[in-house]
């Protein structure tokens, strides 16, 4: 499964965001992340 985390983050709150969501999607067995 291939995942893209799209964002816009004017100050960085949401740049955090998805950082998490992009980690979790991570410790999914056979995710591919970027």
């Amino acid at each position: 499964m291939k995942l893209k985390v799209v964002f816009y983050s004017m100050y960085g709150h949401i740049y955090r965001m998805a950082e998490a969501v992009a980690e979790g999607a991570r410790e999914v067995q056979g995710a591919e992340v970027e």
